[in-house]
This record gives C-alpha cells, sequence and structure tokens, in this order.
C-alpha cells in the first residue's frame, strides 16, 4: 500500500474548484545560506503589506500640476525580513543545517530582499541519518516496538461555512482556516466531507495515532504522540467501536530509520485536554493509482478531548481539532512534481504553475493538450489540475506570513475530528 494519508481534501480541491469552475549548507561551521524573499505584495489580496502606500496626492497651493506624483520605490529590507531564521533542514551530505537569527539583508537585480543566515552544518552520529532537519536512529521499520495504546481517528470533517475552526496562526485572536472556509464554500457543488467519510468507510483513509508513555487518560505530562497510516481487516463498525486491531504501513517511518514521519514528539493531557504540537505533519495524497501528491503541513497543532479507550487501553478522543499551514512555494512545488512525473500526457514544456516568490501571484501555463489524458481512465486526474489550474492559484490566496517579514506566504488549514481506542499489532506485511 502507498503512503495515503487521508487529508483528501487538498486533492479534492482542485476537482471541487473544476466542478465549478468548467534543503541546503555546508560541511562547515560559520558559512552563511542565501534566500529570496519576495516583498511584492499580491494586488488582489486586501491584507497584503506595503511599505509605500500610493493615494491621492496633494497639490501645492500654487502648484497647477494635476495627476499623481511619483512616490520612491520601497526599500524591501527596511520591513527587516531576515531577523527570523528559516528552521533547521538537512544538506545533501545528510548534515543538519542551522540558522542565526538577524540576518543581513540585501537586494537583488529584481529588486527582491535577499537574506544571508549565518549557518552551520552538524553531521550526524555514526548511526544515524538526517530527516526533517534532525537526526534519527537508523534502521528497520519491523524492529519498532508499538506500545499498547492507540487512536483511530474514525471521523475526520472540514468546518462548514459559520463554524470556528481550529488554531490562531496571526494572533488576532481568530482561529485560521482559509482553506478549509474555502473547501466548504464549495459543498453544494461538490461535497468533500461526503468524500473523506466515504474513504473513511471503505478503509482508504485509516489514521492511527499511538500513545507511548500514556500514564493517565486526563491528566499526563509527557505522552508521546506519533502517527501511522494503517491497514486493517476489521470492519467499520468494529473499528469505530473502539475494538479495531491495525498493522502500519512501512512508509509511515522516516526512511532508512525505524523513526515514525508524523512524530509531535510529547504532547500533554491535563484536566481531560490533549495538546500536542507544533510539528511537521508529512502527507502523501492519492492522486492517481498508486501515485501520490507530497506535502508538508507545518506548524501542525492537536487539540482534544482525552477519556480512557472504549476498549480499556488507549484513548478515545472527541471534539478534535487539527491544523495547520501549507507554504505555497511547497504546494506548487508539488503540483509541479506531480505533473512532470505523472502527466506527460499533457505535453507541458515547462512547469505547470509559475511562481517568483512569496508576495507574488501564480501563473498557470496554457501550453497543454488534455485529449491524451482523457483518453486513458488513469490520468483524467492530470486533465482535471490542469484545466483547474488558474481557478486554483486565483483562490489559493496565503493568509499567514511564516517567516515575519511582512508578506504572506502560506495558507491555513483546519480540520474536525473523532478517535477511538485501537490497537496496532505491528508493520504490515510486503
Amino acid at each position: 500500500m502507498n503512503l495515503r494519508m487521508t487529508l483528501a481534501l487538498l486533492v479534492a480541491l482542485p476537482v471541487a474548484l473544476a466542478t465549478v469552475a468548467c534543503d541546503s549548507g555546508d560541511d562547515s561551521g560559520g558559512s552563511t545560506a542565501a534566500a529570496d524573499v519576495g516583498t511584492t505584495p499580491d494586488p488582489t489580496d486586501g491584507g497584503s503589506n506595503s511599505d509605500a502606500e500610493v493615494g491621492t496626492d496633494t497639490v501645492a497651493e500654487n502648484d497647477t500640476t494635476t495627476g499623481p506624483v511619483d512616490v520612491p520605490a520601497a526599500d524591501p529590507c527596511e520591513a527587516d525580513p531576515c531577523a527570523t531564521a528559516p528552521g533547521p533542514e538537512c544538506d545533501e551530505d545528510g548534515h543538519v543545517v542551522t540558522y542565526e537569527d538577524g540576518g543581513e539583508c540585501s537586494v537583488d537585480d529584481a529588486g527582491n530582499a535577499v537574506c544571508d543566515w549565518t549557518s552551520a552544518a552538524t553531521p550526524c552520529a555514526d548511526g544515524e541519518v538526517c530527516a526533517s532537519g534532525a537526526c534519527a536512529a537508523a534502521g528497520d521499520p519491523n524492529e519498532y516496538t508499538f506500545s499498547g495504546d492507540a487512536t483511530y481517528l474514525s471521523e475526520l470533517t472540514v468546518p462548514g461555512m459559520g463554524e470556528s475552526c481550529c488554531f490562531d496562526f496571526t494572533g488576532d485572536g481568530v482561529p485560521d482556516n482559509k482553506l478549509g472556509t474555502l473547501l466548504a464554500t464549495l459543498e453544494s457543488q461538490f461535497n468533500v466531507n461526503e468524500l473523506i467519510t466515504d474513504a473513511i468507510l471503505d478503509g482508504s483513509i485509516s489514521i492511527v495515532f499511538e500513545h507511548s508513555g500514556l500514564d493517565d487518560a486526563t491528566d499526563d505530562e509527557q505522552v508521546g504522540l506519533s502517527g501511522f497510516i494503517c491497514d486493517s481487516e476489521d470492519s467499520y463498525e468494529d473499528k469505530a467501536a473502539g475494538n479495531g486491531n491495525f498493522t502500519a504501513d512501512a512508509s509511515s517511518f522516516v526512511p532508512g530509520t525505524a523513526t515514525p514521519l508524523i512524530a509531535f514528539g510529547t504532547a500533554a493531557i491535563a484536566s481531560g485536554v490533549m495538546t500536542a504540537g507544533p510539528s511537521l505533519f508529512v502527507l502523501s495524497l492519492p492522486l492517481l493509482e498508486g501515485v501520490d501528491l507530497n506535502l508538508t503541513i507545518h506548524e501542525t497543532q492537536i487539540e482534544a478531548l482525552s477519556a480512557t479507550g472504549s476498549n480499556g487501553a488507549g484513548l478515545d478522543l472527541t471534539e478534535g481539532k487539527l491544523g495547520g499551514v501549507i507554504p505555497l512555494g511547497e504546494l506548487y512545488t508539488a503540483l509541479n512534481a506531480f505533473a512532470d512525473s505523472q502527466c506527460s500526457c499533457l505535453g507541458l514544456n515547462g512547469p505547470l504553475i509559475s511562481w517568483m516568490g512569496e508576495g507574488t501571484t501564480a501563473t498557470c501555463s496554457s501550453d497543454y493538450e488534455t485529449d491524451a489524458c482523457n483518453a486513458d481512465s488513469e490520468t483524467e486526474t492530470c486533465s482535471t489540475i490542469a484545466g483547474a489550474c488558474g481557478l486554483v492559484t486565483t483562490l489559493l490566496k496565503a493568509d499567514i506570513d511564516t517567516n515575519a517579514n511582512g508578506v504572506k506566504d502560506a495558507i491555513s488549514i483546519g480540520l474536525n475530528f473523532k478517535g477511538v481506542s485501537a490497537n496496532i499489532t505491528g508493520i504490515t506485511a510486503e
């Protein structure tokens, strides 16, 4: 089975829109790493920030000149876009690269800010590999020992219009869920929640959280929380009753290790409320049979009411919410990689989506053909994605500024969930 992390609403987005519309570093410490930081605000986004504002100009009393007055170009470094460094990452040599805050800002020929952060590259110890900016012990997933406490996500939904979910990433006191709200507005044309529910019922979506070191279901300061894509021979009724037995897919682990790919580290339970994160939430979404779109949700947080599991172990989680942000650049890169590797039937001579960086507007290629894609049921999705591309890039407006440089560069997402106790028995046999 492929890694089918089943936040399938992201994969449903191009289809829904079509329905309504038709790591870098080096080996030595003290080096510097450059990164482009676009600062041109999106003129279609009323929330975009700008260092200069052009309005009606005041004419001097004795000046008979009419019309606008030239305004000097804004300095993209004035807002100090290099104050906050990016998080750790892995370089091509498998070293962990970290960056220091307070980078130097300069302006390139295109007028964009370029940040130079002091960096250091640290090799992993013998027997370890670098993954997601950290060292992990090398190993085989079959060596992993599962705890006896787990939770199967029996329900997963996109909040409806008017519902508040899930976490506040902007600090304004209002939960952010722009992508989820967009999908909810399309309910009359394309019900994404029905799609998700059907996938859970037939087992296509089968997510299980494991809790290691769980001592108390209502008050526990330290509980390990990891996520797995699973298989089960049990009926949905048995699984939803909290009695399901599951095996974890080996692709749920960091390649070359026995370390779970989805790892929130330490969660906490206080007065019956479980909280976890922020963390990376790595997804592979099925677009074609046997072919996945790889994405990562950043700053993922989880919160839910917690109680002893229905099977006497693990946890039952209710009123759960999961939220995070997806950088637009990563979303466009993933879509382009998918189109390049799986959609040769389009005859593209370049990327499907062109994007110059944060604060700019993405554009879609019009140089493609869909006849060959439509002639094969396995590639019809390619035709759908290409046809909906323009509408997708128009509606997918960033609402989160992840690097505090005054330009929105990511889109927020939130989901509600319910979970019941479960048992993971081992790794799915190949």
